[in-house]
């Protein structure tokens, strides 16, 4: 009962903060996030080292100092924008196209031309949440698996500002028969690919340490033979953002993704996957799937929690 109690004033005091922030233009707000980022590193200083310890294992040998500095900064604001936009989806729904760039967003209706829906793997990377923005506008029937929030009121409240895209979650418990659901009926399913997957994920070598990732999108693009393409959204240098669809062909992409989890987990006799795949699998996988595009491991954001 306190526990629920606490969780409602929780939820009061976010709809304050959100009541508040929406009181001024959306420029205005996202001028903020240069020094709402800034101080975010310090007074989160844990997080910060955590940000820092990452992307000094990412790009060891490869960028400076400096340079990992200012990743972590850019981080940090990123993670702000990305508030700011998330409580405004309402406003940015009504007109995506002034805030969004669509790139090559006919292979997505390519994908469901064969009649058997489509997986898009999405990362934490850019605003993941403005994607449906424009792919629902569009008209792509959007759906997204996702991992409840502990505060009931705010999930729910999270739901209700990703319903104005147009977007349906699926919680991540029974998340398998929903998608099945979903894919039977020609829609798009959108798999958070850089997100911990406790209960049923595979560990991979992530940039030289575990972490588990799900198999629900190789396992589906292997047995049930469904489309695959990966999404990328990013920042450009003025205010708009773009939501890139890959240069290729679905049975091309999928035939690459089927090919590197067959070499790294290793397919069985019994059509399961081998645990322990070897050591340099997930970062050549990565480059392999991703290379012909030109986004290797600059794609995966610093984490703010350690992998292991």
């Amino acid at each position: 009962m306190m526990k629920t109690f606490f969780y409602y004033l929780e939820y009061l005091f976010l709809r304050a903060i959100i009541f508040v922030v929406n009181l001024f233009p959306f420029p205005v707000v996202l001028g903020w996030a240069d020094c709402l980022g800034s101080l975010a590193r310090k007074i989160l200083p844990k997080k910060n080292e955590v940000a820092l310890e990452n992307l000094r294992q990412a790009f060891a040998g490869e960028k400076s100092e400096a340079e990992i500095q200012q990743i972590a900064r850019q981080s940090f604001v990123n993670l702000v924008k990305l508030a700011f936009e998330f409580v405004r989806i309402p406003e940015l729904a009504a007109n995506p196209e002034k805030y969004i760039h669509f790139v090559n967003q006919n292979n997505l209706w390519r994908g469901l031309d064969q009649k058997k829906g489509l997986i898009l793997i999405i990362s934490h990377f850019g605003n993941w949440e403005l994607m449906a923005v424009r792919s629902a506008w569009e008209g792509l029937p959007m759906n997204a698996i996702a991992r409840p929030l502990k505060n009931p009121f705010v999930y729910e409240y999270v739901k209700k500002l990703r319903g104005f895209t147009g977007l349906k979650t699926i919680d991540k418990q029974g998340a398998a028969r929903e998608t099945l659901k979903h894919l039977n009926q020609n829609q798009v399913v959108c798999v958070l690919i850089d997100q911990r997957e406790r209960q049923t994920g595979i560990p991979v070598n992530f940039f030289g340490r575990p972490a588990l990732t799900t198999t629900l999108p190789a396992m589906l693009a292997l047995k049930k033979d469904i489309p695959v393409i990966p999404c990328f959204h990013y920042r450009n240098s003025d205010a708009m953002t773009t939501l890139r669809i890959p240069r290729c062909s679905c049975p091309r992409l999928k035939r690459k993704f089927a090919k590197i989890l067959r070499i790294g987990f290793g397919c069985t006799a019994a059509g399961g996957f081998n645990p322990k795949p070897p050591g340099a699998f997930w970062r050549k996988g990565i480059q392999y799937l991703f290379g012909p595009f030109g986004l290797t491991h600059d794609i995966i954001p610093p984490l703010l929690r350690r992998v292991s």
